[in-house]
């Protein structure tokens, strides 16, 4: 199976400038269809999607300028009205929203593990899962807390609605995608 890198080296003759326009629009999109595989729970206002999983895609494909630029693309299409977030909400209401401390998350999380992957990719599986790992605590972090401080609930209920529910399916997209290391690499 052809990573989409080889695809667009080998298949369709592009420059760098234009491969790189092109995953990070690439990548931009695939944030938003992830948000659309999304299930809401009775127990959370952040409903469970496949947002991170394709973060830690981009990971693979992107270096840090380009993942925060597709990530700041991402986001500033939510912010401008675009009904990309997972939340369904746009503007300056996504800023306030259930999901809005995830938003930022992705971002941070995504800078920090396109910084530790260099050294991690070496230690495979193991080393993908911490960078993984290491950017979803990340996430949960800035999630809870925006949870927590600005939505209202608490701390308790921030981890009780913003982290425990997700963990598993968590768990499991950090699995899969430190599992496609060999075949995402560029």
């Amino acid at each position: 199976m052809k990573s989409i890198s080889a695809v667009l080296n080998k298949e369709i003759a592009v420059s760098g400038t234009t491969k790189s326009i092109l995953m990070i629009l690439f990548f931009s999109f695939v944030m938003f269809a992830s948000s659309l595989i999304r299930i809401h729970t009775p127990f959370s206002p952040v409903p469970f999607t496949l947002q991170t999983f394709a973060l830690f895609m981009a990971v693979y494909y992107l270096n840090l300028k380009e993942l925060g630029i597709s990530q700041a693309i991402y986001i500033l299409a939510g912010i401008i009205g675009a009904p990309v977030f997972a939340a369904g909400l746009t503007g300056a209401m996504a800023l306030v929203g259930p999901t809005a401390g995830y938003l930022a998350g992705f971002i941070a999380a995504g800078i920090v593990m396109s910084l530790m992957k260099p050294s991690m990719e070496k230690y495979g599986f193991a080393g993908m899962a911490a960078v993984f790992s290491a950017g979803m605590a990340i996430i949960y972090l800035m999630g809870a807390a925006h949870l927590a401080f600005v939505y209202g609930m608490g701390i308790k209920g921030a981890l009780a609605a913003g982290i425990l529910p997700f963990i598993a399916a968590d768990a499991v997209k950090i699995i899969a995608a430190a599992s496609l290391r060999k075949t995402a690499r560029k």
